[in-house]
């Protein structure tokens, strides 16, 4: 059975606008500081994760809820997890292409070298979205 605060956090991400996924992502990301990465069994080399090491998540991760997060998910792509959590269809139909776009944001390595470049690509979305970067100073 679900917690208050879990079932009152998983209604919140449930009717989030893309201003809000924006805010919710881009916080979790300049405050988390570093790529949600996990060392893959074959070859030892990181590669990005919904869910990575130290309990790190990636753009998309952060708004899957724990209790529906499934390590199955690793290797999919933002599509099929989609499909697989029934919570996320209505943040999922009006944010889809901006969730895509900060997970690019998210796996772009570059991005990283910098909280300033992290802020840089951080914007770029923000303005092919027509949404407030505020979040960011």
């Amino acid at each position: 059975m679900l917690s208050y605060n879990k079932l009152r956090n998983r209604k919140e991400i449930e009717i989030m606008n893309q201003q809000e996924i924006f805010d919710k992502v881009a916080t979790h990301l300049i405050t988390q500081g570093v790529q949600a990465t996990s060392v893959k069994e074959s070859g030892g080399y990181p590669s990005c994760a919904y869910r990575g090491d130290n309990g790190t998540m990636c753009a998309a991760g952060c708004l899957i809820p724990d209790e529906e997060y499934n390590p199955e998910f690793e290797g999919l792509d933002w599509v099929d997890v989609e499909i697989e959590i029934p919570s996320l269809a209505s943040l999922t139909f009006e944010g889809h292409d901006l969730i895509s776009s900060l997970q690019i944001v998210h796996d772009t390595k570059s991005n990283w070298l910098s909280i300033d470049g992290l802020k840089n690509a951080l914007r770029d979305v923000a303005s092919d979205y027509g949404l407030s970067s505020d979040i960011l100073n």
